[in-house]
């Protein structure tokens, strides 16, 4: 990759929780570039979660139980992101769904960091339906 095509997310922005500077840097990303996140801890990746929830409230996400379960059966979920406190029912309900659809899943955070993450009340999962952000956000939640 090219160092121009490449995106860097600062730990010195993590640290100061400029959500709205890592917001702008990654609604920049185009044609799958790749990013890299400076994190050391936890607490780093959840300010770097908040900021990519932040990016994917641009219209690019269905959330909560009915939403989400929507995207899925449509086939409009690209990826499906389910809070880590949700109830043992819900979590085996989309993963169950997403198995059978094909569509990729994780269990991350909590129901009030998804849910805050996009101006939102807690939320048990959404849906990530735009293609780009998904790949941003797999590629993100691999590394």
């Amino acid at each position: 990759f090219k160092a121009e095509d490449v995106t860097c997310i600062s730990l010195e922005d993590i640290h100061n929780m400029d959500i709205d500077k890592i917001v702008a840097q990654l609604m920049a990303v185009k044609d799958f570039n790749k990013i890299i996140v400076n994190a050391v801890d936890y607490a780093d990746v959840k300010v770097y979660c908040v900021a990519l929830y932040r990016a994917m409230k641009a219209g690019k996400v269905a959330s909560g139980e009915f939403q989400t379960e929507e995207a899925v059966r449509s086939r409009k979920a690209r990826v499906v992101v389910i809070a880590g406190d949700a109830s043992d029912n819900t979590k085996k309900h989309f993963t169950d769904m997403c198995t059978h659809a094909g569509i990729p899943y994780c269990v991350l955070s909590d129901k009030d960091t998804l849910g805050h993450a996009i101006g939102k009340g807690e939320r048990s999962s959404l849906a990530i339906t735009d293609d780009n952000l998904a790949k941003v956000f797999l590629d993100s939640v691999r590394e």
